[in-house]
């Protein structure tokens, strides 16, 4: 599936409230959240993705996405993603091979004024230890690359997945912006971060 590209004049203006609004930290028309998200793909080239059973955040409860959760205060997001890794597949993940491979910052337009900003912060993993076992919050499953299931998905995933499950050392991290309303993905872009 090729992500879809959208012009810059067509990026609809409750992203660009929200964001300002983030900056000069007005609350309560806005509400940022920073979460953890790992994937891994294995050396036959299937990924593994969990389907969500439990949730405290709008209403994720029965879609499929990678691993990970809201990266609590004081916490680095590479701890979070091994926190949330650990104990949503039910193995261990190796610290040693966790790579930050991108940032997807997500605008979903709530009911008036609330508005929520989602911070990603997004991970591959290449190791761990003890196969993948149901928990209380996920039901981890494999899938082919080319098997995917981005109709259970966060709207946003569908453009920005394939380059993290792409991603090699070497390559340039990603960052996205989406605006997502009414479950549908309105706006995005995704480009090279250069750091």
């Amino acid at each position: 599936m090729a992500p879809k590209t959208w012009a810059p004049e067509d990026r609809p203006l409750f992203l660009d409230e929200a964001l300002a609004a983030q900056q000069q930290q007005q609350q309560p028309t806005n509400i940022t959240k920073h979460f953890s998200c790992v994937f891994h793909v294995a050396g036959d080239g299937r990924t593994l993705l969990g389907h969500k059973k439990t949730s405290s955040e709008f209403s994720c409860v029965g879609k499929v996405d990678g691993f990970g959760g809201r990266v609590v205060p004081g916490e680095h997001p590479r701890d979070s993603a091994l926190r949330c890794w650990d104990a949503e597949t039910g193995t261990t993940g190796r610290a040693d091979t966790l790579q930050p491979v991108g940032e997807v910052i997500v605008v979903l337009k709530g009911q008036q004024p609330q508005t929520e900003v989602w911070h990603n912060h997004i991970f591959l993993i290449g190791g761990f230890a003890g196969p993948p076992r149901e928990t209380s919050a996920m039901a981890p499953q494999w899938y082919g690359i080319e098997e995917v299931p981005y109709q259970r998905m966060w709207a946003d995933l569908a453009h920005w997945l394939p380059r993290a499950l792409a991603w090699r050392a070497g390559r340039p991290r990603f960052r996205g912006l989406y605006a997502l309303e009414g479950g549908e993905c309105v706006w995005g872009s995704l480009e090279d971060m250069h750091d």
